[in-house]
């Protein structure tokens, strides 16, 4: 073989491998070294090649990176069922198999009782959908329970009995439709943000009633979600969040609560706890230098920090703080009221001064008029005799109360609660038995004297299991107060 028909044999063969300009430049010398190195390339390129048929023997089907989950049925922020689908190839051995699983995740550190039941499912699928080599998978799951997260698994099998598999987390489902988006009226129940594993025994005993998700923690991601769920569903509107400033350990507790994924279900606003900021007994003498700046600072504190939330409430353009315990100011109120609207001016926003002047007493006139509003923290009185005919008294004085804030020009809040009872001080305070009836009739007194442009009215409590006001389920009562709740807003 001359030199030219073999490197025109050598081109065709290791041109490839070495290169077709390589063999051009050759001399006759080094042809024998360019056969060499061509053989060593292609044993090396057949030991890949064969590699790579064992790989692609073994490889498990491919799974696309899956879509969020859709919402195919939902009625007032309730999600009845969701679309599921995702694409899987497996271009050598083909899919032969195909399984969509659905599960409910249930926090190990809540109750049973406290998360509705469900079995899981699981459903063979077939392809609906072949392009480019993908084959499409697609189910719809209807009537789903809720009150819980999710957990959807794919997997894929090909011919091989290669399995390749994917999880997907479905955020939590609410239990229950928002009957407070629809309400007519505001429902707010004060909410108490203080409660940590360990500590509840301080000021709570059982026969307070137990939680039906346990002594949990405020601020924990799952109970914020059922609390969420709960209230709005059986129609509250907001929560007032129990404050005593940025040293308080509710303070993160807060910020948890306002940044969980639900908070948009429903509204909130802050109550200054005047007691446990200012941490003595009142009454406090407001034209005190320190006290009064104490006042002034955990406003601005409170506006800079919480006002300017989204889901901030907002009423007539006006955002409330609730100073509780105002009753006990003496001195120049009206003045210091002047001062937290000027703070709140300053960040652009209206504030709704909302002050307890009243209880079981007739109040002064003029010591409503430094509030935007008034109400009272609750129905009750610590004198065993004054809770005699609870309800008839109810009625009188906030006939005598809201005629008193008209002709002062100040709105008034009405209020009701099931019962009262102060374990760690029961030798200062009587108690008030919870009462279905009384509770009823509460609400029925109290939707007399709304106010016609606030239409504001307030529960005590959600959640203060310490004085046994909630309307939190519970394992002694389960829904029953807010059954209650539900019915008297359905019955505006």
């Amino acid at each position: 073989m001359n030199r030219r028909t073999f490197l025109e044999a050598a081109s065709g063969f290791f041109g490839g491998l070495v290169g077709a300009e390589a063999i051009e430049r050759a001399t006759p010398f080094g042809l024998q070294r360019l056969v060499d190195e061509g053989r060593d390339l292609l044993s090396k390129q057949r030991s890949r090649l064969s590699e790579l048929t064992v790989l692609i023997e073994r490889a498990k089907p491919y799974l696309a990176e899956p879509q969020p989950p859709g919402e195919a049925r939902r009625v007032e922020d309730r999600t009845f069922d969701i679309d599921v689908s995702f694409e899987a190839a497996d271009p050598i051995s083909g899919i032969a198999e195909a399984n969509l699983s659905l599960e409910g995740v249930y926090p190990p550190h809540i109750p049973s009782e406290a998360i509705p039941q469900e079995p899981d499912r699981t459903v063979a699928l077939s392809s609906v959908e072949t392009h480019d080599g993908w084959q499409r998978y697609s189910h719809r799951f209807s009537e789903l329970k809720g009150g819980k997260e999710y957990r959807l698994t794919l997997a894929v099998k090909n011919s091989e009995e290669k399995v390749n598999t994917a999880q997907m987390k479905v955020p939590y489902v609410r239990e229950f439709p928002n009957l407070a988006r629809k309400a007519s009226i505001i429902l707010n129940a004060h909410y108490m943000p203080f409660f940590e594993p360990g500590t509840w025994s301080a000021d709570w005993d059982r026969e307070n009633g137990t939680p039906i998700l346990g002594q949990y923690e405020s601020g924990d991601e799952f109970v914020t979600a059922r609390h969420i769920d709960w209230a709005s569903g059986f129609g509250i509107k907001s929560f007032s969040l129990n404050s005593a400033g940025p040293l308080d350990h509710s303070d993160a507790r807060i910020r948890r609560i306002i940044s969980h994924p639900l908070i948009g279900d429903m509204n909130f606003f802050i109550i200054v706890d005047t007691f446990s900021y200012l941490g003595t007994e009142g009454p406090w003498n407001i034209d005190d230098p320190a006290i009064r700046e104490r006042l002034l600072e955990v406003t601005r504190y409170e506006v800079e920090n919480f006002v300017s939330h989204p889901n901030y409430l907002r009423l007539q353009g006006r955002c409330p703080i609730y100073y509780w315990s105002s009753i006990s100011w003496i001195g120049d109120v009206a003045s210091l009221t002047k001062e937290f609207r000027e703070i709140a001016n300053e960040s652009g926003v209206e504030l709704l001064v909302v002050g307890d002047p009243v209880h079981f007493y007739q109040p002064k006139i003029e010591r409503m008029k430094p509030f935007d509003a008034i109400t009272q923290w609750a129905n009750y009185h610590a004198d065993p005799k004054q809770l005699k005919n609870l309800d008839k008294k109810i009625d009188t004085y906030y006939d005598k109360w809201s005629k008193m804030a008209k002709n002062a020009n100040v709105a008034f809040i009405p209020s009701a609660l099931p019962g009262f009872r102060k374990p760690s001080q029961l030798d200062k305070f009587a108690v008030l038995p919870r009462s279905i009836a009384s509770f009823t009739s509460q609400l029925e007194i109290a939707a007399r004297y709304l106010d016609p442009d606030l239409k504001l009215l307030f529960l005590t409590s959600f959640n203060d299991w310490t004085e046994d006001t909630q309307l939190e389920p519970s394992g002694e009562d389960g829904f029953a107060y807010l059954d209650l709740v539900k019915q008297f807003v359905e019955s505006f």
